[in-house]
């Protein structure tokens, strides 16, 4: 696990996450998010592996509905979905 849930800590990380989706676009995610937020990587939707076809394999997802103020273009263009690869910086 690349962040630990309980406190917060990263293993072997900078302080930023670049994340690549198969399309080319990149987002470079603080790690403060992922202490700040129950931001996740998601894998399945309804318990099925998500096709890319509908945003996978993997999804990053923030909290929008739980915490308002991270509905903005910031937190948007973070929530990076065909994942393809996450850099750690």
């Amino acid at each position: 696990m690349l962040i630990n849930p309980k406190d917060g800590r990263c293993r072997e990380c900078g302080g930023t996450l670049h994340v690549i989706a198969l399309d080319g676009y990149t987002a470079d995610i603080p790690v403060q998010d992922f202490r700040d937020y129950p931001v996740i990587l998601a894998s399945r939707m309804n318990g099925e592996p998500m096709p890319v076809e509908d945003k996978g394999p993997l999804f990053i997802i923030y909290p929008f509905d739980l915490r308002p103020e991270l509905y903005n273009d910031v937190y948007f263009g973070r929530s990076v979905w065909q994942v393809k690869a996450i850099d750690i910086r």
